[in-house]
């Protein structure tokens, strides 16, 4: 992954907030994906539509080629 053994302390420790797209990365090298869900105060959720899971799926294609 390319990460050093400090830098994954750094990101394990709980004073750390690592960036979205740190996290990304890090979930590409394990073979996953990050997604994002959006919860109201009700309790009812705004979920991604197909197109933008779609579009999630091919952005990660596109790192993952880089």
């Amino acid at each position: 992954m390319g990460v050093t053994q400090p830098a994954v302390a750094e990101f394990d420790s709980q004073e750390h907030d690592p960036r979205l797209s740190t996290l990304r990365r890090y979930a590409l090298a394990v073979g996953a994906t990050v997604t994002h869900r959006v919860v109201i105060a009700d309790g009812s959720q705004i979920l991604p539509t197909q197109a933008d899971e779609a579009e999630m799926v091919a952005e990660c294609r596109r790192i993952r080629m880089a």
